[in-house]
């Protein structure tokens, strides 16, 4: 089907819009609401067209495409109208600088806008070189305003963290509405009052961090004025370079463009052009990736500690001393611990070191969920498959959600959520405490504290009990798993969860309605003396429904996936061959630390609380600030961040992401890969030979399946039923919240407006004014 714009042939797809089908075709028509993520809102009028055989001016953005419409885009009348609906728009908006003949004179000798408390015109307004309103100006052309400029003399904003608003630049087009309320699917904002008083506003006036606000920066992003900035960045003007690249503050790897100034990554925008994470990016990409990685206190040289004291030392001296150090200990008291924010690259060569090089098999990597999660997959031979995606989270038919805070580890799985609920999803939340998401739920189950291993055996025996059991007389294991739930009584697991006889048949209905289903268990079962076991139950449950995806465990860490994957999980070589020479895994290595077995850790972050590390004869500590552990180490290496290295990342469903090196690292930092390198020399090897990770992806590329494109196997087709646990009240382990971290380093520690917002939200303790300033870092050691 064709539509004709301008004598120009466009196809359009069926439900497509004019303005659409013109913008399939590079076809530009001028609109200032209209937005490719948001519905039709048909607000600012500047998209009118004529269109043969209809009357008057229809909107380009609602009005749908049909085969054979003659429509006109560039008719005088057309344009004439136009002009008249941007000089009405521009009576509450700043325009002097809009008409003003000196405009390309004045902007090309000020490289940048003139920081103002209130912004009167271009010259002063941050957010001009991407001002769409400016765009719209040129195109139709408006040397003058013939109607008086009418300010609306609202106060700015700016007592919330991360953006400021002056609505006085508003101009009322409800893209940031829209957006929050249905995209996100918050509905933090709305328009409040009404006539010539209406604008943007929050509930009952409350401040943003009093009410929903998320502070995601989806707002920002598709505002097309300069009302909404972003304090971080709203005054270092045009970026001297944009570089695609990835966040990796979680396991989502959101597609970011790192936007460089000055040798400093400035800020950092969501990349709308990969469909994968459109607008899924959160507080933690959107707006504290420059703030944490320029911070003043980032490590800069090698420190080996000298006579009682940490000491800069060359590269080569650093290397020599730990290669001599190393040789001290027999293998199997050496032990790696790989951080979940490495490279699979880094990784691949830690793992070379550690096993053929130095000789132990003493390697985990550093998470307390994705570890357990990674290992438990890895012995059932499942952590090399496919896993369940994002998009299967939008088409899902229903959603169960376990024991997680999303909300604060995931920000941008919500959005994916809010869309299936959109489309009819029906959300399941099943918690022991109070959940962020329960606004989005259909049926929210608060369980009680310890019995969630209780519930999950109540509802398999209750899905079995529909099936017919022959189906699954062949599955290993399955006369013991039968066994375990004939033993296990309903009314006493009734009685413990707290869950009533009318919510399990919910349940059941809802989950054999559809094998669509999503299963997102988040770390909290971590509380669990033995959360392998609700593993395992939830591979019961989806095992009887027939579904061989649908399980998403939460990793926090942005490279957990890929650390397994690349040999940093116990057990386990590169693409999960298993060692056949056994080793200790993280926790053995804690104990064995105790007794005297493990004498030196090579650390690849600051993670590991300090009193598991007590008698370490030898340490050797990568990060990139100072920590607690600083004063334990024998060596600190000075690491580049992920702005700062080039690598792939691995996102929890198993998808490849190219980290692009965007700025220099601070001083003499180098990349972990690099320093995998220089110890293995200093040992003696003559195999790391490597000049980039180009050449180890190569290498990995060649060797490892799963890193081919398109390589991972699907997940299994016969899979166990394992025995489930007797029912009781389980005494729960001590867990604190997850709070986001990099390197072992909690962000909020380095961004102050993420502690108040962590705060707000009660996710850290409140600062007591009299405590010291939070920019002290404690336990840095004493450098000379």
């Amino acid at each position: 089907m064709k539509v004709i714009i301008d004598e120009a042939e466009v196809p359009f797809e069926p439900g497509q819009t004019i303005l659409e089908a013109a913008r399939n075709a590079e076809i530009y028509i001028p609109t200032l609401c209209a937005h490719k993520e948001l519905p039709a809102f048909g607000a600012c009028r500047l998209c009118v067209v004529k269109v043969d055989g209809m009357r008057g001016f229809p909107p380009a953005c609602s009005t749908p495409a049909t085969d054979g419409m003659v429509v006109h885009n560039k008719d005088k009348e057309v344009r004439d109208l136009r002009r008249n609906i941007l000089r009405l728009i521009l009576i509450e908006h700043p325009h002097s600088c809009i008409v003003c003949e000196e405009r390309a004179d004045c902007e090309a000798v000020r490289g940048g806008p003139v920081k103002a408390g209130r912004i009167t015109g271009c010259s002063m307004c941050p957010n001009r070189e991407i001002c769409e309103i400016r765009e719209v100006c040129h195109y139709l052309g408006i040397p003058d305003m013939e109607i008086p400029m009418e300010y609306k003399n609202l106060p700015v904003e700016r007592y919330d963290p991360f953006f400021d608003r002056d609505y006085n630049l508003c101009i009322l087009c409800g893209r940031c509405v829209r957006m929050c309320q249905q995209i996100r699917g918050v509905g933090a904002i709305a328009f409040t009052k009404r006539s010539h008083n209406t604008k943007v506003g929050t509930i009952f006036g409350r401040t943003h961090l009093e009410g929903a606000c998320r502070f995601c920066g989806a707002c920002i992003d598709v505002c097309p004025t300069g009302a909404l900035s972003p304090k971080g960045s709203k005054w270092h003007g045009k970026a001297d370079r944009s570089i695609e690249s990835i966040c990796t503050f979680c396991s989502l790897n959101c597609a970011m463009v790192l936007e460089e100034k000055w040798g400093r990554v400035m800020a950092a925008i969501p990349d709308r052009s990969k469909s994968y994470s459109r607008a899924y990016a959160c507080v933690y990409g959107r707006f504290c990736i420059p703030a944490f990685l320029n911070g003043s206190d980032r490590l800069h040289y090698p420190l080996v500690r000298k006579k009682g004291r940490l000491t800069p030392v060359s590269w080569e001296e650093a290397f020599r001393f730990i290669g001599d150090s190393l040789k001290r200990f027999a293998p199997e008291e050496i032990g790696f611990l790989a951080s979940p924010y490495m490279t699979n690259e880094s990784t691949y060569l830690m793992n070379k070191l550690a096993r053929d090089v130095v000789g132990t098999r003493n390697i985990d990597i550093l998470s307390r969920f994705g570890r357990v999660v990674m290992q438990y997959l890895a012995d059932r031979e499942r952590a090399s498959s496919a896993w369940t995606t994002l998009e299967d989270v939008e088409q899902a038919d229903w959603i169960m959600l376990i024991q997680n805070d999303m909300v604060f580890t995931h920000p941008g799985i919500p959005v994916a959520i809010h869309k299936a609920r959109e489309r009819g999803a029906q959300i399941i939340i099943l918690d022991d405490s109070q959940n962020e998401m329960e606004g989005e739920s259909d049926l929210n189950l608060r369980i009680e504290p310890g019995s969630l291993r209780t519930f999950l055996a109540a509802l398999t025996k209750l899905l079995l009990n529909n099936m017919k059991v022959t189906e699954f007389e062949e599955f290993v294991s399955f006369v013991d798993f039968r066994r375990s739930l004939d033993s296990l009584k309903m009314i006493e697991a009734i009685r413990l969860t707290g869950v009533m006889e009318k919510e399990f048949s919910r349940i059941l209905e809802i989950m054999r309605s559809s094998k669509r289903g999503v299963l997102l268990v988040g770390s909290r079962i971590m509380e669990d003396p033995v959360p392998n076991q609700i593993l395992g139950e939830i591979n019961n449950i989806l095992t009887i429904l027939g579904m061989d995806r649908g399980f998403i465990p939460l990793l926090e860490e942005g490279n957990v996936r890929g650390v397994a994957d690349s040999g940093g999980l116990f057990g386990h070589r590169p693409g999960y061959k298993r060692d056949r020479t056994q080793g200790k895994d993280y926790l053995r290595m804690v104990t064995g630390i105790r007794r005297g077995d493990i004498q030196a850790i090579i650390l690849n972050e600051s993670s590991v609380p300090p009193e598991q590390l007590r008698g370490t004869k030898f340490m050797v500590l990568s990060e990139i600030y100072p920590s607690e552990l600083d004063s334990m180490a024998d060596v600190i290496l000075p690491v580049a961040a992920f702005s700062e290295e080039m690598g792939h990342f691995t996102s929890f469903d198993g998808r490849l992401w190219k980290l692009n090196k965007a700025v220099d690292a601070p001083g003499m930092s180098l990349q972990d890969w690099e320093i995998f390198s220089g110890i293995a020399k200093s040992i003696g090897s003559e195999e790391f030979v490597y000049s980039s990770s180009d050449d180890i992806w190569k290498e990995m590329f060649d060797n490892i399946p799963i890193f081919q494109e398109g390589n991972r196997p699907p997940v299994p087709q016969r899979l166990e039923l394992l025995p489930v646990s007797e029912p009781s009240s389980l005494h729960l382990s001590e867990f604190t919240p997850y709070v986001v971290r990099y390197r072992g380093t909690p962000i909020h520690e380095l961004v102050d407006d993420l502690r108040v917002y962590l705060e707000e939200n009660d996710r850290i303790p409140k600062e007591d004014s009299d405590d010291e300033p939070k920019d002290k870092v404690p336990g840095s050691g004493e450098v000379v």
